[in-house]
């Protein structure tokens, strides 16, 4: 599996159970509404990106837990 599959099984995980739609999730975390999509239409996967995104779903994950 490479970073990019890794990285949409986890988003799609991400959005399953939040109900967040995906172009909110990429317009919060990068200002890029069509960046799931443009990820699954293999879009090339820049670390910076990844972190970025992840570090959005970490950080939502846990405020969202706290509430």
């Amino acid at each position: 599996m490479t970073r990019a599959q890794a990285l949409l099984r986890d988003v799609n995980i991400f959005l399953n159970l939040t109900g967040m739609k995906p172009t909110n999730l990429g317009k919060a975390a990068l200002n890029d509404p069509a960046l799931y999509f443009k990820l699954k239409r293999g879009r090339r996967l820049y670390e910076e990106t990844e972190e970025r995104l992840r570090r959005y779903m970490e950080v939502y994950s846990a405020v969202r837990s706290q509430q």
